[in-house]
């Protein structure tokens, strides 16, 4: 598959998943809240407030579907001003009258002009702020039953699959890709993993289900070019992209949408998600614009595992070596594009000579990785001819090594 499909830690009730740290969203100022509240009256914006607490799984699920997407904050910064308040600050809460989280009050000429204590994804947040005494207003109406079923759904899809009922297991991940956030906001990372992975599993053995995700994906396009975009959005069409194996089609949208900020801020956020799609392409020229500072990245993880894999008492590493570069070929594929006349990969080479030496195992996996990405050098094809590397492994060096 094109798509890495890790495991997400599974806690606490119904799926609170175990998520990576977080930046702080660009979106909430760090002026203070009293300093907020008199800039929204000078600049004449609203004032909203958002109460969290950070031992709670609301918060990172805010974070990710909510204040980290960059056009709900594009749209924002026209229009408000917003301040990040840890409800475990006693008297603020009290002040506000904020009993649980996550709370967001939206103020207006400093005064209360709504609020709401549900789990908001970004277009909700932009519908409420615009309606703040709408429907999205309140507490949110709780969903026991629906969640006790969503963890049995969650439970017996992959029995299915196992059991060789792809109709229903096909159906029934269509069902928790469409409705699980909606039912639990902070299984945002788990359904990324496991619920898109089974989706990629059910596509691989029963072709006939792509019809169903297809029309998933598609829906989802189509909002898009409606204008009803947000990062969460973007990031499920992507994602469906991936184990469709339509990943010329993120290729199109990369190209037409790097002229707008709010999609460059996504595409570098995606990481390895997009970077597997972008490698499965060919489209290494992308790999420097999505990966920062390829060369220190790739350098700082070589050393450690390069010197695990030769310390294992294998004088031949083969296997690390190449499982080693695999898993760095975002960056190294970056490296063998950047612009500066083969400097960066000359000082990769001399690193990988420090730890490997002679090794003909890392030479054949880099050489793997230059002419996936279609980048191979003269220097490379010395290599092979040095190391006898096409006559030991074959011409065909593409996907999964041929060794």
């Amino acid at each position: 598959m094109s798509m890495m499909r890790s495991l997400a830690a599974v806690c606490v009730g119904l799926v609170v998943c175990v998520f990576g740290a977080h930046a702080e969203p660009e979106v909430f100022s760090d002026a203070g809240l009293e300093a907020d509240k008199a800039a929204a009256a000078e600049q004449g914006k609203l004032h909203i407030v958002y109460f969290y607490t950070s031992w709670h799984g609301t918060h990172p699920a805010m974070l990710y579907r909510t204040w980290s997407d960059p056009w709900l904050a594009a749209w924002l910064d026209e229009r408000a001003i917003v301040s990040a308040v840890n409800a475990d600050d006693a008297a603020v809460s009290r002040e506000f009258r904020v009993r649980a989280t996550p709370t967001v009050v939206v103020m207006k000429d400093g005064e209360e002009f709504g609020r709401t204590l549900r789990l908001l994804g970004a277009e909700q947040m932009r519908e409420w702020i615009e309606d703040p005494s709408g429907a999205l207003s309140g507490a949110p109406t709780p969903k026991f039953n629906e969640a006790r079923a969503l963890k049995e759904k969650l439970d017996l899809a992959p029995g299915l699959l196992v059991r060789g009922e792809y109709e229903k297991s096909a159906e029934l991940y269509a069902e928790l890709w469409d409705t699980m956030l909606d039912i639990d906001p902070s299984a945002a990372e788990y359904r990324m993993t496991e619920v898109l992975g089974g989706i990629g599993d059910v596509v691989d053995v029963y072709e006939e289900s792509s019809d169903r995700f297809i029309e998933i994906r598609d829906r989802e396009g189509e909002l898009i070019k409606a204008g009803k975009v947000t990062a969460e959005r973007v990031r499920d069409w992507i994602s469906l992209n991936g184990v469709l194996y339509e990943d010329d089609a993120t290729m199109d949208w990369i190209d037409s949408a790097l002229s707008d900020p709010c999609a460059v801020t996504l595409m570098k956020d995606m990481g390895t998600q997009l970077t597997d799609q972008v490698y499965e392409t060919g489209r290494g020229d992308l790999m420097v614009f999505l990966v920062p500072d390829p060369l220190t990245l790739a350098r700082d993880n070589i050393r450690p595992t390069a010197r695990a894999a030769l310390e294992s008492g294998d004088s031949s590493p083969f296997d690390d070596i190449y499982t080693m570069l695999d898993a760095l070929r975002a960056p190294v594929t970056a490296v063998l594009h950047m612009d500066d006349g083969g400097e960066a990969e000359k000082a990769l080479i001399a690193q990988l000579n420090k730890i490997s030496g002679e090794s003909e195992a890392w030479r054949a996996a880099f050489i793997i990785i230059a002419n996936t990405s279609e980048k191979i050098r003269q220097e490379h094809r010395d290599w092979s001819e040095k190391y006898e590397l096409r006559e030991r492994y074959g011409d065909q060096w593409w996907g999964e090594p041929p060794f």
